[in-house]
């Protein structure tokens, strides 16, 4: 979990429904009900020890229209296809089910390692900005908000010195409300005026 990350769950906890909270991806390093108003968590991950072992991919083991809230924090750039997971989120997420997403924007290459001892094999495919989040999110969410991380503690906070690079980091975060149904397309198209929409 990046530094900031706490307190911007904080801040958008609010904007969370009735209902638990499913982690997903959340595995190695889960929220806290602390951050979430206390809410109920449900640890989604594709190894043994999270509550519901599944691939982010397929979800194959939640039901459709089920789940209250999701939270994606800082996973979504080791997915090879984001898009599809996140129609995935649309699809498990209960009509009104809001979806928190955040991800790195200005971030060091890291993850797992497909080849242990080889980090060349590590998973990391992604860096997002808040209009690459938007694009990605918009054809399955109404976005409540979208942003830079970096208004955070993380640059108010972190000491400035040549042993601390953390101020030349950050992310990305989206809150974005289940729409009724998809608005069709791709979500990585661009209009005439070459901005992404």
């Amino acid at each position: 979990m990046r530094y900031e990350t706490p307190s911007i769950l904080r801040q958008k906890e609010p904007l969370f429904i009735d209902g638990p909270i499913y982690d997903m991806g959340g595995g190695y390093h889960p929220i806290t009900s602390d951050l979430v108003g206390g809410r109920e968590i449900v640890v989604v991950d594709y190894f043994e020890g999270a509550d519901i072992v599944d691939d982010l991919n397929t979800l194959v083991k939640i039901e459709d229209n089920s789940v209250a809230n999701v939270v994606c924090n800082d996973v979504i750039e080791h997915i090879e296809n984001p898009w599809k997971v996140i129609e995935n989120f649309h699809r498990v997420l209960k009509p009104d089910g809001v979806m928190f997403l955040s991800a790195p924007f200005i971030w060091h290459f890291h993850g797992h390692e497909l080849i242990k001892g080889d980090w060349k094999s590590r998973v990391d495919y992604w860096r997002f900005t808040p209009l690459g989040l938007d694009a990605l999110c918009k054809p399955y969410f109404q976005i409540l908000c979208s942003d830079w991380d970096v208004d955070g503690v993380a640059v108010k906070d972190i000491p400035l010195g040549p042993q601390n690079t953390n101020i030349w980091r950050c992310g990305v975060h989206l809150v974005g409300k289940k729409t009724g149904k998809l608005t069709g397309g791709n979500a990585l198209t661009m209009d005439s005026s070459s901005r992404w929409s």
